[in-house]
């Protein structure tokens, strides 16, 4: 399977699945196919996982997280909170 594919397959963009490749975490086949149960095999033993990332650092990732992380953040939260905006 080539890597666009692998990449629909685990619910991930491109760039994860290079990401992924460049760390070793893939195993390809001589034809620069991704061999799909090794690469598995070899994701859940490096990450622990073979979905995407968790909840916490998608959060921090993509700003869905609705907590400042750090104090400048947390005084400009409160001044918005004070002036209604």
């Amino acid at each position: 399977m080539n890597q666009q594919d692998f990449g629909k397959l685990m619910g991930v963009h491109g760039g994860t699945v290079t990401h992924w490749k460049q760390k070793g975490w893939l195993v390809m086949s001589g034809d620069c196919q991704v061999d799909v149960e090794a690469s598995k095999a070899r994701l859940l033993e490096k990450r622990g996982t073979l979905g995407k990332l968790g909840n916490r650092a998608a959060s921090k990732r993509s700003g869905w997280s609705k907590a400042p992380h750090c104090t400048t953040h947390r005084a400009l939260q409160i001044h918005r909170e004070w002036n209604g905006g």
